[in-house]
């Protein structure tokens, strides 16, 4: 179930009264925003349309998917990070040697997971 709660709100003057509503984000678990309503039967209803929408998978849809997803395989990982490795061993942060330690054991763990998605090792796999 959806973790969406109404936050009520009163202005600096005290005279008008808001009610936010936000929601745990099921990917990253922050609490983020959704909207703010003057009315408070009106931040009860959004609130649980929101609550549909995050049970049907269909909040990324409804916000317009600010935030896209990129799942990455083990051999493009190792490239980044090889490639941080040479910077670094250029700006003499990094050993030379320590540097051709890293790149052998990142070749010989590519043979075995290159082509998988990080997603998809485990420790069982290790």
């Amino acid at each position: 179930m959806a973790t969406v709660f109404i936050q009520k709100r009163k202005s600096k003057d005290k005279k008008k009264v808001s009610y936010q509503v936000q929601y745990k984000d099921p990917l990253t678990y922050k609490t983020c925003y959704y909207k703010t309503f003057s009315r408070s039967k009106d931040a009860k209803e959004a609130a649980q349309d929101l609550r549909y929408k995050i049970d049907n998978g269909k909040l990324y849809q409804a916000i317009g998917q600010k935030r896209k997803i990129n799942l990455l395989k083990f051999s493009q990982v190792s490239e980044i990070v090889v490639s941080e490795w040479k910077e670094r061993t250029e700006k003499n942060d990094l050993g030379e040697r320590t540097f051709e330690g890293y790149t052998i054991s990142v070749n010989v763990l590519n043979r075995t997971f290159g082509e998988n998605l990080l997603l998809n090792i485990s420790k069982a796999a290790l």
